[in-house]
């Protein structure tokens, strides 16, 4: 080995001797730094101190986690300036002529406002009251302290109104027509639909039977002219009543081919039944039904009652073909039908009066409603009764009268002089 290799050798272990102990005591090229020592505790963790606040009173700082410091002051309390409970005189004085005093509060802090001894309040104070509406108000203390002033209240603000009062508007009824709505009086909202009534489906006529012409009249209003139902054609069989017994129309006619001179004579002859199912169309018969029927009616028990003319009584079937029973108690009347309120008959006997009848049962007797005479028929429809007048009334007239204790009408119906025969019939309109 030469002088220069032994002397690079050399270099080069010096080199990393070097090196290596630069590694042990700092760092070698920038790679390795030594710890740095722990800093050193000043206080105890979460451990407190007092301290002096920024107004000069008294709080408490906590030393931090790791114990190097405390944190801020903090719990600051007021420095007392007086005995909680302890009064002292003001410059103000009260009514009586002595001076206000304030009393010390109970954080010792401070005073409270200047009042006159033995007051109930603290002038200006407030407490929350309840108003008349059930919402709160407040009261505030009189500048005596005597009293609180009375409650005072915020006004109830109006309800929003929807609309203006008395506006309408169309709305939908359940019968599938069209109402109205009024907008309420505070224009909070429309009220209830109003709807129309429902158009009626059945109107109830008076019908009649002329002495003299024979021909069947109708009319809706009891004071209207008359409407020719059916026209009698001599030689025909003519028409001495008629009434509906549920869908079907039930008349008697005679069949001599002269017309009776007047009623009674009209009752005199053997009646037969003839059946149609509508107002206009073609009468089906003769029938022979029972021995000499005046007339039919549907009962209030669901049963079809007739007078016979031969015996004047009453008999009764479940069907028009029969088989027919006589009622008992039911004999000597003039007419016959059922009473409008859904209990019992009305009936006329043979002095002209009219009666009522509990029931069928021979244990019920005719109840007499008034003295007012005389009448030979009566029926009942549109909340009248109609009663076909005798003497000492004129004959063969219509009278009226709302109730059945009333007197009849002291005039007869407009055009409705000369009739023998009346009933009431409830029909489609």
């Amino acid at each position: 080995m030469d002088t220069n290799t032994r002397n690079l050798l050399i270099a080069a272990a010096v080199v990393i001797a070097l090196c290596i102990i630069s590694l042990l005591c700092s760092s070698c090229f920038g790679v390795f730094s030594p710890k740095p020592a722990p800093p050193a505790k000043f206080c105890t963790p979460a451990s407190s101190r007092e301290c002096t606040c920024g107004d000069g009173s008294k709080g408490t700082q906590v030393c931090n986690v790791d114990g190097t410091a405390y944190g801020n002051c903090q719990n600051c309390k007021p420095i007392p300036i007086c005995t909680p409970g302890v009064e002292r005189s003001c410059l103000t004085k009260c009514p009586d002529g002595s001076f206000q005093t304030q009393v010390c509060n109970v954080d010792g802090a401070s005073y409270s406002v200047c009042s006159c001894k033995g007051t109930l309040c603290i002038p200006g104070q407030q407490k929350a009251c309840t108003c008349s509406d059930g919402t709160s108000g407040v009261q505030i203390c009189n500048s005596a302290g005597s009293a609180y002033d009375a409650c005072k209240c915020l006004p109830v603000p109006p309800p929003p109104t929807k609309c203006t009062a008395g506006q309408t508007r169309d709305c939908a009824c359940p019968n599938g027509v069209t109402g109205k709505q009024t907008c309420k009086s505070d224009g909070s909202d429309y009220g209830p639909c109003d709807c129309p009534a429902p158009a009626p489906t059945t109107v109830t006529k008076l019908y009649g039977i002329g002495t003299t012409s024979g021909d069947l009249y109708s009319r809706v209003d009891p004071n209207a002219d008359w409407t020719i139902v059916q026209s009698y054609r001599a030689g025909d069989p003519h028409i001495n009543s008629i009434n509906k017994i549920g869908n079907t129309y039930v008349g008697t006619f005679s069949l001599a081919t002269n017309i009776p001179a007047n009623a009674d004579n009209a009752y005199e002859q053997t009646n037969y039944v003839y059946t149609k199912g509508t107002i206009g169309g073609a009468w089906n018969g003769p029938k022979k039904i029972l021995n000499n029927p005046k007339s039919f009616f549907a009962g209030p028990d669901g049963d079809i009652y007739s007078i016979d003319q031969d015996d004047g009584c009453l008999y009764s079937s479940k069907c028009l073909s029969g088989p027919w029973v006589m009622v008992p108690g039911m004999c000597d009347m003039y007419d016959i039908i059922a009473n409008p309120s859904g209990n019992g008959f009305i009936g006329v006997k043979k002095d002209g009066l009219v009666y009522t009848k509990a029931s069928k049962n021979a244990s019920d007797s005719w109840v007499k409603t008034s003295d007012d005479c005389c009448v030979t028929q009566i029926a009942y429809g549109n909340g009248l009764y109609f009663g076909l007048g005798s003497a000492p009334k004129f004959g063969g007239a219509i009278y009226t009268k709302k109730s059945l204790t009333d007197k009849w009408s002291d005039s007869p119906l407009n055009n409705s002089k000369g009739i023998r025969y009346i009933t009431t019939i409830t029909e489609p309109v």
